[in-house]
């Protein structure tokens, strides 16, 4: 049976990097993947609740930052938590989707086992350019592309190896329930 299911993810980073993933042909046919980038963390909810309303989908999931457990994300799942789900905490704990710090934890993971601490690019520039070889990383288009390409399918299985050494809890920096999502949509 088919799953329609949303992505809606913060950025260009989240939308690049998920659009590899998909590109991989490593998640189960039966799914149809629609990625909405949000433009922004703060319009998320408002991205959230139109594909939610819309009754198009059979399941939805925010794609965000963490950003050191931040009152953003705890009040993006609030939000969704009581305007869409009737304060069924689990629901929105299930469905927001979040790297703590950064993505970039996730995506660097294909490359080596990683911690990183900070949000920002430039204090990551260092890990960045090491495992990939991009210099002076700021997320420009360009350079979220030329890192796309250096993700492979044979590197699939390393990121996920490398993201059961993390924590899936948002209050512990690094830390990921990335791999939730994936296997949902490998099912």
């Amino acid at each position: 049976m088919k799953k329609s299911i949303a992505l809606i993810v913060e950025g260009y980073e989240e939308e690049s990097y998920l659009a590899r993933l998909i590109s991989f042909n490593i998640f189960a046919k039966d799914n149809e993947i629609k990625i909405i980038n949000a433009k922004g963390v703060g319009n998320i909810f408002s991205r959230y609740q139109n594909a939610y309303q819309s009754n198009r989908y059979d399941e939805i999931y925010a794609f965000c930052d963490g950003d050191n457990c931040s009152s953003t994300i705890l009040e993006l799942r609030k939000r969704i938590n009581e305007d869409l789900y009737g304060e069924d905490e689990n629901e929105s704990t299930n469905h927001i989707i979040f790297a703590n710090p950064v993505t970039l934890q996730i995506v660097l993971m294909h490359f080596n086992y990683v911690i990183l601490k900070n949000v920002g690019k430039k204090s990551n520039a260092s890990i960045i350019e090491e495992l990939t070889g991009i210099k002076n990383y700021k997320a420009n288009d360009d350079q979220i592309d030329e890192m796309m390409k250096l993700i492979k399918y044979s590197s699939y299985e390393v990121m996920k190896a490398n993201l059961k050494k993390l924590s899936s809890d948002i209050s512990v920096i690094p830390s990921t329930n990335f791999l939730y999502l994936l296997s949902v949509l490998e099912k």
